[in-house]
């Protein structure tokens, strides 16, 4: 009762679930998927850790954080990746307050 589980039983359990989850995408195109979540779960994550840390330097003033990620992901805009402003403010955004732009 006491048997070990091998790491290939779980790569077969793990590949069984993704077949239940899959359906009838071809493999090839499931793979498309999985990596533009991935790429999503990114951007969320290195996001999330930008607010975090400017939230630790000014504390719970959202707008001032909001202006300093916008104003960031204009400088980065050049020559990197950065989120557009609008999709920050959206996903950042608590339910809707008048605030001055």
């Amino acid at each position: 009762m006491n048997s070990k589980i091998e790491q290939k039983d779980i790569n077969n359990a793990a590949w069984a679930a993704c077949d239940t989850f899959r359906g009838v995408v071809d493999p090839a195109q499931y793979k498309d998927y999985i990596l533009v979540m991935l790429f999503v779960k990114y951007i969320s994550d290195v996001w999330q850790d930008h607010y975090e840390a400017y939230q630790k330097q000014y504390g719970d003033d959202d707008e001032r954080i909001r202006r300093r990620l916008a104003r960031a992901t204009k400088a980065n805009s050049k020559g990197s990746f950065a989120i557009s402003t609008s999709t920050a403010k959206q996903t950042l955004e608590k339910p809707k307050t008048a605030t001055a732009a």
